[in-house]
């Protein structure tokens, strides 16, 4: 038998990773290692205007190529997507299932809320919105090729909703989702997002370098649920140590029992720790924002904040690095985007995302001491077309959706023609970055799977996410995401 260890869901901003059993402290036994096991990370993509994105699932399932059903999550779980945006929790663990080939995951939503917040994160009353998902709430997810669980290996699962192609506006002012959700299976060329766990430090070992946290629970969520088993935690000559007020401390100063979180890589059913820092649940903050000015080089900025409790939008504080605090890239076209980079790499203009302690300066202005940072470069290189546009004349790049069927289909250059209600043509251009999925509702599930640019055929109905590309004469579409509709 396998044991699915825990499953890291990536719901763009839907992250939730799948976790299980009892509260006690576990070691594992040489029998448990040896088995097979599967984990699920869940991380999120950002949706504009609203600060929260909570998915409530109740049922996890993977489903054989028999369509034999094995549940890995059977009680409700609510995860806030929009917290998720560049990193994953674990959700799902010690859950037991036979090695072999999988052709699906199943997701059972019952409910997705869009909340606006105030500056203290409490939900605005009346500034909620439900989100219509599939009457079955049944979401199988199909993935290219199928889920293999090796026998006595190792399979870690992320999955990644893209949020912002999956919640769409209606004509009736509301919003609808349609599951625009990816399934990456991690391993050492693609280990996905940095993964965030909290818990109590447990049988630390120097001699091993290695700790268990316990009691284990989620930072997205209010949920006190745990994962029920110690995680375990690999501990490497470049962890970084942190106390309650993001100083640096040493492995020697970790005490067994104390409250901690870790941030690292998933792999292997333990988690690489890249930092650990010691504190409650709530003790450190999570500050969204855009370097502004370079006050220190490598050590004290200021930042733009997008968000951070406690802290109004557009407010200017500074941004102290604790020593020792990490740096990661998050480009997410590069595979290696949970390696650390330096400090010195940060520029002005830069999106960011950090983990640190929010006080005071000596003259009692906002001070936010951050122990990791997480380097948004995609958005970065994006912001820097856009000002070059802007100062060009030209207006900064918008998001496009269109609805209709193909007219006609190019494939040898990469382009197709789309005709919607209004027999209005606009031709749509592709690159190697569209991604292409199929969607098909029944009463049962609404299926999502992913497909590639050759399985597209003329008169398809279609719905493409995107920019407008200004080189193009033609005022031509660049398309992000197609997804086909009610084909089989």
């Amino acid at each position: 038998m396998t044991v699915v260890r825990p499953v890291l869901l990536s719901l763009a901003a839907l992250a939730l990773i799948a976790c299980g059993g009892s509260n006690e402290s576990a070691t594992l036994s040489q029998a448990e290692t040896d088995a097979s096991s599967v984990s699920i990370l869940i991380g999120d993509s950002p949706i504009d205007e609203f600060d929260q994105a909570i998915i409530e699932t109740t049922q996890i399932v993977l489903i054989g190529e028999d369509d034999g059903q094995l549940e890995l999550l059977s009680e409700p779980v609510s995860i806030d997507l929009l917290a998720l945006e560049n990193i994953s929790e674990l959700v799902i663990d010690d859950v037991t299932v036979p090695a072999g080939d999988y052709s699906k995951l199943r997701l059972v939503v019952s409910s997705i809320t869009l909340n606006r917040t105030d500056v203290d994160g409490v939900i605005i009353p009346g500034e909620s919105v439900e989100v219509d998902v599939p009457s079955s709430g049944r979401l199988d997810l199909n993935p290219r090729g199928t889920i293999t669980v090796p026998e006595a290996g190792n399979l870690a699962l992320e999955i990644d909703v893209d949020l912002d192609s999956a919640v769409r506006l209606q004509n009736n002012g509301g919003f609808r989702f349609r599951p625009v959700i990816f399934i990456n299976s991690l391993s050492d060329d693609n280990r996905g997002r940095i993964t965030r766990l909290h818990g109590v430090v447990r049988n630390i070992d120097t001699a091993e370098a290695s700790l268990e946290l316990c009691n284990s629970v989620r930072l997205s969520s209010d949920d006190d649920a745990n994962l029920g088993r110690c995680v375990q935690v690999q501990l490497t000559d470049t962890t970084e140590y942190f106390d309650e007020t993001a100083e640096p401390i040493s492995l020697a100063e970790l005490i067994d029992g104390e409250e901690a979180t870790v941030f690292g890589t998933y792999r292997n059913r333990r988690i690489s720790a890249q930092t650990v820092a010691v504190g409650e649940r709530r003790n450190f903050s999570n500050l969204e924002g855009e370097f502004s000015n370079i006050l220190t080089e490598g050590e004290l900025f200021e930042v733009v904040v997008d968000d951070l409790r406690g802290i109004a939008e557009d407010t200017s504080i500074q941004v102290r690095l604790s020593s020792g605090a990490i740096v990661v890239n998050d480009d997410e076209d590069d595979e290696t985007d949970s390696d650390p980079t330096t400090a010195a790499s940060i520029i002005i203009g830069e999106e960011i995302e950090a983990r640190g302690l929010l006080t005071e300066t000596d003259d009692g202005a906002p001070l936010f001491i951050a122990f990791i940072v997480l380097l948004d470069n995609d958005e970065d290189e994006d912001e820097d077309e856009d000002d070059e546009s802007e100062e060009d004349g030209d207006d900064a790049d918008e998001d496009i959706e269109l609805v209709g069927s193909i007219s006609s289909l190019d494939l040898a250059n990469d382009r197709l023609t789309l005709i919607d209600d209004n027999q209005t043509e606009v031709c749509v251009l592709l690159d190697d970055d569209t991604e292409f999925f199929r969607i098909e509702t029944t009463e049962d599930s609404t299926q999502s799977t992913e497909i590639a640019l050759a399985d597209l055929t003329e008169a398809s109905s279609i719905e493409v996410s995107g920019e407008l590309d200004d080189d193009s004469a033609e005022q031509c579409v660049e398309a992000e995401n197609i997804v086909v509709i009610g084909e089989g």
